[in-house]
C-alpha cells in the first residue's frame, strides 16, 4: 500500500481543523464563565421585596407567636423600665380602694388586687402601672424554660385578671447569678428571654389575649431584687414580672 506523504493537502487540513477546534473550546469556556459571573452579579443586586417580606414574616413567626394568622411581637424594646421601683411612687392599698385606676372597671381592679393573695404572686401598684411578680419556682424548673403543669392554673388567674383591660403588657424574665452554659441556653440572657416568651405565648395561644398588647424582654441576672448571697434570695431573683403600663393618674395608654 502506498503511504501518503505527510505534506499533502489532507494532513494540512487536519492540522488546521485541530487548531481551530482547540481555540473555540477555550473561547466557549471563557464566555460561559463570563455569563455565570454576570448572572451572579445580577441575582445579588436584585431584591425581590415580596420575597423579602415573606422572609421577614417567617423570621418573626419563628421567634414570635402565630395564632390564626396573627403575630405576637417579640422585639428588642427600650431598656428603661416603665415602672421605676426606686422612685418611691408605689401606691398604698387604701389609695387604690378609695381611688381605683382611672377609667377602668373597679371589679377588674379588685380582680388584679386579689392576685396578691395567691401563693407565688405579689402585686404592686405604681403611678405608672401595675407590677405582677411571679416567683420562678412556681413556673419553671431550675435552668429550664418549659412551663410546669402547676403553673397553668396560676397564669390562668393572671390572664382572667388582665383580660378586662386593654393596657400594654410587658413581660420581663429574670434569673439569679448562677452561670448557665448549655446548648439551648448559652447564658442567663437566653434563659430569661425564653422564660418571658413562654409566658407571653401562654397568654396569646392558650388564653387568646390580644397579641398586639404584649412584648417580652429578658434581663438575665442584671436586675436582681435582692443580693444573690443566699439560696433563698437567689430563688426570689428567679422570677417573671408582668407589667401593666396603665399610666395611673394620667391619660390611658
Amino acid at each position: 500500500m502506498r503511504r501518503m506523504p505527510k505534506n499533502n493537502l489532507f494532513y494540512e487540513d487536519a492540522d488546521q481543523t485541530a487548531g481551530t477546534s482547540g481555540w473555540l473550546t477555550t473561547f466557549n469556556d471563557l464566555v460561559t464563565l463570563l455569563m455565570v459571573f454576570f448572572v451572579l452579579v445580577f441575582s445579588t443586586s436584585s431584591i425581590d421585596t415580596n420575597r423579602l417580606k415573606d422572609f421577614s414574616g417567617a423570621l418573626q413567626s419563628g421567634f414570635g407567636v402565630l395564632r390564626q394568622g396573627g403575630k405576637a411581637p417579640v422585639a428588642v424594646v427600650d431598656s428603661g423600665r416603665p415602672i421605676d421601683l426606686d422612685a418611691g411612687d408605689q401606691r398604698r392599698t387604701a389609695d387604690i380602694r378609695s381611688d381605683p385606676l382611672p377609667g377602668r372597671n373597679y371589679e377588674v381592679v379588685r380582680q388584679i388586687q386579689a392576685l396578691d393573695d395567691l401563693e407565688g404572686i405579689q402585686v404592686s401598684f405604681y403611678d405608672q402601672g401595675v407590677l405582677i411578680n411571679l416567683e420562678g419556682k412556681f413556673l419553671f424548673d431550675f435552668g429550664q424554660a418549659v412551663l410546669q403543669p402547676q403553673s397553668i392554673a396560676l397564669l390562668g388567674k393572671v390572664a382572667d385578671a388582665i383580660r378586662g383591660i386593654s393596657d400594654p403588657v410587658r413581660i420581663e424574665g429574670h434569673t439569679d447569678n448562677v452561670p448557665i452554659h448549655t446548648r439551648k441556653y448559652p447564658s442567663n440572657w437566653e434563659l430569661s428571654a425564653a422564660r418571658a416568651v413562654q409566658v407571653l405565648r401562654y397568654f396569646v395561644e392558650r388564653e387568646a389575649l390580644e397579641p398586639a398588647r404584649f412584648s417580652a424582654v429578658g434581663y438575665g441576672d442584671a436586675r436582681p431584687r435582692f443580693p444573690n448571697d443566699t439560696a433563698e434570695r437567689r430563688s426570689m431573683n428567679r422570677r417573671v414580672e408582668i407589667i401593666l403600663v396603665t399610666e395611673i393618674g394620667g391619660e390611658d395608654v
